[in-house]
């Protein structure tokens, strides 16, 4: 039987499989297309029938052999002697499933290692995730053919879209691309250049140059490997001018040639573009489109983004998740359950879809049901924004809910009280452990031992978060309680006061970095060199090489402020995030920013400020009040107080036990990369923490591990680009692309720190990345946590899009004493660096100036 197709004789999809029928088109209408043949269906028929051995069959090497001795003297000069084996199922690349990510792909195969490449492609075919694929899109088993073609030694590489991925449109051509070889623009290595190019004419209506930081290239042993990009080409764009016109061009042939939207990937060598392949342009997924790591759940449940991506915002990879799922729900489930205001000991509170992380308001709204001195309507207000304003008073007291009141007060209010002194045991007990487990040399344990720490630290992760959720609830309570004192003495006034209360208490942890932040600058003031080296690109080092007194004594206290608050960061609960501690430079350009404040922006002098207008607000309204009045208000806002400070310090200990996990993973990462099972340290994000023990135990194949990777990291990219509701009852559902742009004058959110502020706005979508705001500018965020909060101290003012009362970025703003509104929902997309606003922290509004 002959099993080898050669891309220039006939062949049928059933013979040679969706990709390969498609190169083998591609061909045919004079597409530059690098030569190869196709093992056919018949073969892996054949090595299905004798059981899916470790080898092929004696016949199909024969062939198989032959086909590749031929291939490569064939003496293209224009290509290397390596080859490209790729997947190519029956149903690969059809419209309605590409595959894509899900069968193997063995890049820069040696002659002599194509038959083991060619059994990874096919056991490639039955691993779990393509089954789970299969099953949810409903299409067929795949039967794999095998696509092998020389090697293209890529300069530059990329995918183009004959129809924007993202809105469809099909009057544009969306290009990507990157330095080396296309695998890192497919599998998300590396942020591409992108140009939006107008299908007819060619016209370049957008580009965006992105800081590429990993080339893939060739490894002429065999395989490919990541290498940095040369510095002078990070920042160059990876197509010039000509070759984009030559991809445009031959983009739109193969659109016209195959009657569909298409996405091509493309290798460029030597000034020529070569196709590599090109299949439909999956359609849009329905609406049931489930992503791998989706929740269940009831379509009657209300979820929301607010309050928990403050922990987690933007995209959670899966070793996160998988880490975090079962802590979070934990952390909610005890404190509640020791109330008895949960009743359903297997409550779910925290889900998850297409990679973002939501929290159960119904869930929150059941608990506050059961508990004196909140109540749903409450759990509305700080988690959807719902505000009740004066004229709708919130009822705390339910009598029809007696019964229940008399079962759960006596437990709430022992809780209560046990909780300060819960707090400074777990302190106490944790200040020697966290101390040693910082010390400890993680890479002279064995795999196991880190497995093992791994487990140690997992359940000190739970019982902290258990106590932050407990000092959470406690401070929602009290703040609700006071809040609704001040309501029925002082009508609308009440949130002014309530927020003028709750600030300068000195002790609130997430503020204090700034505080020591402010120190820092005012040493880098005296000494012009730090004061420049704070300006370069990687001022850590340059100020490493300085040798005067006062930048040894600045580095001995930026690496104090390291040992303290090294664990915190952007996006702090990821685990796949840098830290301050892995990142100075992320703390030293938030230092720059305070250079230039006048001294009395001085952190401490601000909270003593914001200390002073809190005793004088607290003279004003016990002046209003009668005696037993007095008692009452005293031990509400004292508890208040109290408990918003035990919130931020059980946070920052829940974070500094969540770093040494990561600590743990990244120490895993790294010996996996080198023992070669995984390719790049960063992998091991996009497997499940019960994966990587698998991994570790051998119970799970690098080469199964690999693929799974793969297939996530596409899934990501993917769900980076879908748009999801704050707020959604059952399952969201998923949208691409920006919604149309509001002509609102006035965005509306919730108030939490008084004022009223006009200024530039500074829009921010990362303070890593753009650490730098000017005095007098307005702070515009998409969410905040510990690492944004040192720009409060020079931002006059703050919006942020998510976020309630009692969250970080709010408690922060009022320590500090700046007017700020959140949960504004659109701030970010819809304001301008630049352009006036004027913030009202005591109506929760933000106004919109006119430009120019």
């Amino acid at each position: 039987m002959n099993f080898v197709r050669w891309l220039d004789e006939a062949g049928s999809p059933a013979e040679l499989g969706g990709k390969a029928a498609a190169v083998r088109e591609l061909l045919a209408a004079g597409l530059p297309v690098p030569p190869g043949f196709c093992l056919t269906t018949a073969a892996y028929r054949r090595w299905r029938e004798m059981g899916r051995p470790d080898r092929l069959p004696p016949e199909v090497a024969a062939e198989l052999r032959t086909a590749v001795d031929r291939l490569t003297s064939s003496g293209t000069a224009e290509f290397v002697p390596l080859l490209a084996v790729r997947s190519s199922a029956v149903s690969e690349d059809s419209p309605t499933a590409s595959f894509a990510g899900q069968l193997l792909t063995r890049l820069g195969v040696p002659p002599g290692a194509v038959e083991a490449a060619v059994v990874e492609v096919w056991a490639s075919a039955t691993a779990p995730g393509p089954k789970a694929y299969v099953a949810r899109v409903g299409a067929a088993e795949p039967e794999a053919a095998v696509l092998i073609q020389l090697m293209v030694p890529a300069d530059a590489a990329g995918v183009a879209f004959t129809a924007d991925p993202i809105s469809g449109d099909p009057t544009r051509v969306v290009v990507n691309a990157s330095w080396g070889l296309g695998e890192g623009v497919v599998a998300g290595l590396v942020n591409p250049d992108q140009w939006v190019i107008d299908k007819a004419t060619g016209r370049i209506l957008g580009a965006q140059v992105e800081d590429k930081e990993v080339t893939v290239v060739l490894d002429p042993t065999g395989g490919t490997r990541r290498v940095p990009t040369p510095p002078h080409l990070r920042r160059e764009p990876a197509l010039r001018a000509e070759i984009l016109e030559q991809v445009w061009r031959l983009a739109c042939r193969v659109e016209a040639g195959r009657g569909a939207p298409q996405d091509i990937e493309f290798a460029v060598a030597g000034g020529r573009v070569y196709i590599l392949q090109a299949r439909p342009i999956t359609a849009r997924p329905a609406e049931g489109w489930v992503s791998e790591f989706d929740s269940e759940t009831d379509p009657d449940t209300v979820w929301t983004a607010a309050n928990i991506q403050e922990v987690l915002p933007g995209l959670v990879t899966p070793l996160t998740w998988s880490a975090m799922q079962e802590n979070l729900n934990y952390a909610f489930r005890k404190p509640y359950l020791e109330t008895g205001t949960l009743t359903d000991p297997n409550r779910v509170f925290v889900a998850q879809f297409y990679n973002r992380v939501f929290l159960n308001v119904s869930a929150l709204r059941d608990v506050a049901s059961r508990a004196i001195g909140t109540s749903p309507e409450a759990v509305d207000e700080q988690y959807l924004g719902r505000t009740h304003g004066p004229d709708r008073p919130r009822r705390v007291f339910d009598l029809r809910k007696l019964p229940v009141y008399v079962y759960t007060t006596p437990k709430v209010v022992a809780f209560i009280r046990r909780t300060p002194q819960d707090v400074r045991r777990a302190l106490n007990r944790l200040e020697p452990v966290l101390a040693d487990l910082r010390a400890r040399n993680l890479s002279a344990l064995s795999l196991a031992e880190l497995l093992d720490l791994r487990q140690e630290l997992n359940r000190e992760v739970r019982e902290v978060g258990a106590l932050h959720i407990a000092t959470s609830s406690g401070a929602s309570i009290f703040f609700e309680s006071l809040l609704q004192f001040l309501r029925t003495r002082f009508g609308p006034d009440a949130y002014r006061l309530q927020a003028s209360l709750i600030t300068g208490l000195a002790d609130v942890v997430s503020a204090q970095p700034g505080l020591e932040l402010w120190e820092l600058a005012r040493l880098a003031r005296r000494d012009p060199a730090i004061k420049l080296a704070l300006l370069g690109r990687d001022p850590w080092s340059e100020i490493g090489r300085l040798e005067s007194p006062l930048a040894g004594e600045f580095r001995q206290r930026l690496a104090g402020f390291l040992r303290k608050y090294g664990h915190r960061s952007v996006m702090e609960a990821e685990l796949a995030a840098p830290t301050w501690e892995e990142d100075p430079n992320a703390v030293l350009g938030l230092v720059r920013n305070f250079i230039g404040l006048p001294p009395e922006a001085a952190p401490n002098l601000v909270i003593e400020r914001q200390a002073a207008g809190r005793r004088e607000t607290t003279r004003f309204v016990e002046e209003r009040l009668g005696p037993v009045q007095r008692r009452l208000f005293r031990f509400l806002l004292r508890q208040a107080q109290l408990y918003v400070t035990l919130r931020e310090q059980t946070k920052s200990l829940w974070m500094e036990v969540t770093h040494l996990v990561r600590r743990v993973y990244r120490e895993l990462g790294r010996r996996l990369a080198e023992a070669g099972v995984l390719e790049d340290p960063q992998d091991i994000y996009f497997l499940t923490a019960a994966e990587v023990g698998e991994l570790v135990q051998a119970g799970l194949g690098a080469s199964e591990a690999r693929l799974r990777i793969r297939r996530r990291r596409a899934e990501f990219e993917r769900n980076r680009q879908v748009r999801l509701p704050e707020f959604f009852s059952g399952r969201p559902k998923p949208a691409f692309g920006e919604p149309p742009a509001s002509a609102a004058a006035v965005l509306r959110g919730i108030p939490v720190s008084p004022g009223v502020v006009t200024g530039p706005a500074r829009v921010i979508i990362d303070p890593r990345v753009q650490p730098e705001i000017r005095p007098g500018e307005i702070l515009v965020a998409p969410v905040t946590d510990a690492g944004w909060t040192p720009l409060f101290l020079v931002a006059a003012g703050l919006v942020v899009d998510v976020g309630g009362p009692l969250s970080h970025g709010s408690i922060v703003a009022r320590e500090y004493g700046i007017p700020a509104v959140v949960n504004v929902k659109t701030a970010v997309r819809l304001v301008r660096t630049g352009q006036t606003v004027t913030v009202d922290g005591y109506r929760g509004e933000v106004h919109l100036h006119p430009e120019g």
